[in-house]
């Protein structure tokens, strides 16, 4: 067989590849010498400028390919940036055969204390997480896996912000310009935008203006004058922190959503509709919402932290449920209808909207205007408590019948950072439009599940770097497939590489 069916084979499992090396059907490479392919291509933690030297050579051969086709290739496209942590090691490249940063203390690994007393403690910091970057076309289906910086602590928004520019800058010099910045609602990513936009603590609201709570969303490129950089909170995040919002409303918990009229609504919406579901399943009557499950009602934290039951919340079959249910008289209509609402505005805005794969064309687009109507819906709610009572602050922590100021401030940003960046980009550039799906941080969370998978279920600070380059080996001999159906069926395309051995 040749490397590239073994490789194909490795790259996926390496404990399939040696169960088919020990039948002894074929004759195989080795393992040692099939790891000699990725540890070409292991890159340190910075600028990695080979790299995007390399995927720049790509992305040229694309553009000539492209030529003479209406909407060619732009090198206009988005930055979308997450931290992830690792188990902390040593970092070793073998390819270099160095070691470039240490993970555990002299203490955690008494044995290595010889290494730790020869290395300069500068330039060998342990490493507990990871912040990585990937660059997405929005001309082309072309994305770029940018370089990934280490830290021995908890990623601040200053470090955060420096890791950002310099690769916002790497990135431009080799062409591939960033008109968005994408990125989940931490705390410190927050910080940090605000810190770009000169804005402390909320948002708040401009009264007298035509939109009162309207936010700032751009900057001037800092490498590219002549246009605006946006920021776009990650909408499959957003959606999170929107059922996570109303499930703070159950019995117990730190909400007690209000209509303006005086309605409240909430997560036992939710439960007693799960009842519901259970019952039709013991009367074996179809159930009308197959994709709700009990862990997606009685959440933990894990459950908080996936998107899927989330999206399940807001999509069509749990709007119908709720809307059959209040066609008939019940004492708690009010409650269910105002809770309906709720979820049809999240619909509006994640599953018509910044999830949806229909292109965005223009202003007038159709997951536009549904991003609009759905914010509408909680704007005229916030509006409708302050002139219901005007003592009402909602950027007090205390108060309990809107979101948390937090939760509004992500909101609008995502709002209006995505409408502008589209309205921006098909205008600067006719006959090109944005596929919405794509400019979300899922795909980056993709890849580090990914990562995961290639370096066996336990990523380290160790195989963080040959876990990268054996994915990129891996997309080279089997290049994966999108998908139609689901919100993560776009993947990151990244640059096959040719097959070299470590020299």
């Amino acid at each position: 067989l040749t490397y590239r069916v073994a490789l194909a084979v490795f790259t996926r499992s390496k404990a399939a590849y040696e169960a088919l090396q020990s039948f002894g059907i074929f004759k195989l490479p080795s393992v040692r010498l099939l790891k000699h392919f990725s540890s070409a291509y292991i890159d340190q933690p910075g600028r990695c400028e080979t790299s995007i030297q390399f995927q720049k050579e790509k992305y040229e051969a694309l553009k000539l390919s492209m030529s003479e086709h209406p909407t060619p290739p732009i090198g206009e496209g988005i930055l979308i940036f997450d931290e992830v942590k690792v188990i902390s090691k040593i970092l070793w490249n073998s390819k270099s055969e160095e070691v470039y940063g240490l993970a555990m203390t002299e203490d955690d690994m008494t044995s290595l204390c010889d290494v730790f007393s020869e290395l300069s403690g500068t330039s060998t910091d342990r490493t507990e997480y990871v912040l990585q970057f990937i660059w997405r076309d929005m001309s082309a289906n072309f994305d770029v896996f940018g370089p990934y910086f280490t830290s021995h602590t908890s990623i601040s928004s200053a470090y955060t912000l420096a890791c950002l520019l310099d690769t916002l800058r790497l990135l431009h010099d080799f062409g591939f310009k960033s008109n968005a910045l994408i990125c989940d609602g931490a705390a410190t990513n927050l910080s940090m935008v605000k810190s770009m936009m000169g804005v402390r603590g909320s948002f708040g609201m401009k009264p007298g203006c035509n939109d009162p709570h309207g936010v700032p969303c751009s900057i001037a490129h800092p490498y590219w004058p002549e246009q605006r950089l946006y920021f776009i909170v990650c909408p499959s995040h957003q959606l999170k922190n929107m059922v996570n919002a109303l499930h703070s409303s159950r019995s117990g918990g730190n909400k007690e959503f209000q209509t303006s009229s005086g309605v409240r609504f909430g997560w036992a919406t939710i439960t007693a509709l799960y009842d519901r579901e259970v019952n039709r399943f013991q009367q074996c009557v179809p159930r009308e919402v197959p994709k709700l499950r009990k862990n997606f009602v009685v959440r933990d934290a894990w459950t908080k932290l996936n998107v899927l039951p989330a999206k399940v919340m807001q999509q069509e079959e749990v709007l119908t449920e709720l809307a059959e249910y209040v066609s008939v008289p019940h004492v708690d209509n009010p409650n269910v209808s105002a809770t309906r609402e709720y979820l049809a505005a999240c619909n509006r805005m994640f599953e018509k909207g910044t999830l949806s794969h229909v292109p965005v064309k223009g202003a007038d687009s159709e997951p536009v205007t549904s991003i609009l109507q759905g914010y509408k819906y909680f704007k005229d709610w916030l509006d409708g408590l302050q002139k219901a009572n005007p003592a009402f602050v909602s950027t007090s922590p205390k108060q309990k019948m809107f979101l948390s100021w937090q939760t509004w401030d992500l909101l609008r940003l995502m709002q209006s950072g995505f409408v502008e960046f589209c309205i921006q980009f098909t205008a600067r550039n006719p006959g090109y439009y944005i596929v919405p799906v794509r400019v979300t941080g899922s795909a980056i969370e993709t890849i580090f599940s990914q990562l995961k998978h290639a370096a066996g279920g336990r990523l380290t600070a160790t195989n963080y770097a040959p876990a990268r380059a054996t994915l990129s080996v891996q997309r080279s001999v089997a290049p994966t497939h999108p998908a139609n159906a689901e919100y993560r069926d776009i993947p990151v395309h990244i640059t096959p590489v040719p097959l070299l051995r470590k020299k």
